[in-house]
């Protein structure tokens, strides 16, 4: 269901200092339409499609990072197939999950850091709340629209959706006014930011287009 920023909010939860930043800085919330649920991912193609001329869509966005999520899980695994190989082989004994997390955090393989820091925080019940437990769980409902029973966007997959579309992402924080997620990923200038107020998310476009 497509609704409008107006709709979504309501009272001083639409009025909060970001406003006032982003405008010293010549920026707004933009109010753009989205579907209830894909409004992260609705609002990264919208600054797409706007400001750069993509023709990118939000379901594309949100299979694409995901399918670089898996990618980078194949990468994971064989990493800790070789870690425990190496380990009997030295001492005859294999590694513990804080062993093999260790030596992926040392490993210099970023994707695969990334994938080890999101299996952590799914392990330590971050997303308990949708009912997912593991990160093979989590990719299988994030590639999903919503209205499909797909997951909301979260900070775990902020960096697979700049990783993949090679932008800079930058997520503003409605209440504390600050940007809370920073990825870049671009040498060419390509930059998006959204701001996000609870759960819900808008494109962050030039104040010119705007008023």
């Amino acid at each position: 269901m497509k609704r409008t920023y107006m709709e979504a909010c309501a009272g001083s939860m639409c009025h909060t200092m970001l406003d006032a930043v982003l405008r010293q800085a010549g920026k707004c919330r933009y109010r753009c339409p989205y579907n209830v649920g894909d409004c992260f991912f609705d609002s990264v193609s919208f600054v797409l499609r706007s400001l750069y001329g993509w023709q990118v869509q939000s379901s594309d966005v949100r299979q694409q990072a995901v399918g670089l999520m898996r990618e980078a899980m194949e990468e994971y695994e064989l990493l800790q197939r070789q870690f425990q190989q190496a380990a009997v082989e030295l001492t005859g004994q294999v590694l513990t999950d804080e062993e093999v997390y260790l030596q992926m955090m040392s490993s210099g393989r970023e994707r695969a850091i990334s994938i080890a820091v999101s299996i952590e925080s799914i392990e330590n019940a971050n997303h308990i709340r949708y009912g997912v437990r593991d990160l093979r769980g989590y990719m299988t409902y994030m590639c999903k629209p919503a209205s499909e029973g797909g997951l909301w966007a979260d900070a775990l997959i902020f960096p697979w959706v700049a990783r993949t579309l090679n932008i800079n992402l930058v997520v503003w924080e409605s209440r504390s006014a600050q940007p809370i997620e920073a990825h870049m990923q671009s040498e060419n200038g390509i930059c998006v930011e959204v701001a996000r107020d609870g759960e819900h998310y808008e494109p962050v476009m030039p104040l010119m287009l705007c008023n």
